[in-house]
């Protein structure tokens, strides 16, 4: 694995280690974050067995179902997300847009990789190797 994918899992994993402590202190319910607790393994998962040849053969029956139940917990909870922000009456016309906007961008910042890599591997079938 290069530096640079690696250093990006390393990121990643800081990101998502972030998230969690403040959905803890904003008091998000518990399901909401094991589900993304979740999320991130079913992701994390198929972009390491892009990356990883072994760990591509070992998993290779499981990549598929893994990395679909990651994609659809993100996209659930990106919804619950913004659904949650949008309803807050604090909020002005361009704080929700910046909300919608700004949430979204990063969200596919964070996760292009990932997704990327782990399509390549659970759907097309493929690793770096091959």
């Amino acid at each position: 694995m290069p530096w640079w994918a690696a250093g990006y899992f390393g990121l990643y994993l800081a990101f998502s280690g972030w998230s969690l402590i403040d959905d803890y202190r904003t008091k998000e319910p518990p399901w909401f974050m094991t589900a993304e607790v979740v999320s991130d393994i079913c992701l994390l998962a198929p972009a390491f067995a892009f990356w990883i040849p072994d760990a591509h053969a070992v998993m290779k029956p499981f990549l598929l179902p893994v990395f679909a139940t990651g994609v659809l917990l993100l996209c659930g909870l990106l919804v619950r997300t913004l659904a949650k922000q949008l309803s807050d009456p604090a909020l002005g016309k361009q704080g929700k847009a910046f909300v919608v906007i700004g949430g979204s961008a990063l969200v596919a910042l964070v996760s292009t990789p990932m997704l990327l890599w782990g399509y390549r591997a659970a759907v097309l079938g493929g690793y770096v190797d091959a």
